[in-house]
C-alpha cells in the first residue's frame, strides 16, 4: 500500500500479514521474536474490541429501547390527531349538509310572531 504524504514524497508499507511473511522467511532470531510480539498484540487488539463491543451493547440496547418508544409514542399522537381530524370533518359535513333555511341554522330568517 502506498501513502501519499504530499505531492512530492509517498511512503509504502506493507500489511500486517505480508509483514509476519516476510519476517518467518528471513528467520532470524530477532525477526521470529518480532512474529511472537506481533501475534501477541493481534490477539490483545481482538480481546480488546470484543471487550468494548461489550460495553456498547448496553447502551445501543437502550437507544434501541428509546427509538421504540418514540416511535409508539409518534404511533399513538398521529392516530389521536387522525380521529381527531375525522371528527372535526363528520362535524362540518353535517353543518355543511343542513338545508338552508332549517330552524335555528340561518340568521336570516324571520321570526313569525
Amino acid at each position: 500500500m502506498t501513502i501519499a504524504i504530499d505531492e512530492a514524497l509517498t511512503v509504502s508499507f506493507i500489511s500486517r500479514d505480508d509483514l509476519l511473511a516476510a519476517k518467518i522467511a528471513a528467520g532470524r532470531a530477532q525477526d521470529l521474536a518480532d512474529v511472537v510480539a506481533l501475534r501477541e498484540s493481534a490477539k490483545h487488539e481482538h480481546e480488546d474490541q470484543h471487550e468494548s463491543s461489550h460495553d456498547i451493547s448496553p447502551a445501543m440496547d437502550e437507544i434501541q429501547r428509546i427509538r421504540a418508544q418514540g416511535r409508539k409514542e409518534w404511533l399513538t399522537m398521529r392516530q389521536s390527531q387522525q380521529t381527531g381530524n375525522s371528527r372535526d370533518d363528520r362535524s362540518h359535513d353535517h353543518d355543511e349538509s343542513a338545508p338552508k333555511g332549517s330552524p335555528g341554522l340561518d340568521t336570516d330568517d324571520e321570526l313569525e310572531p
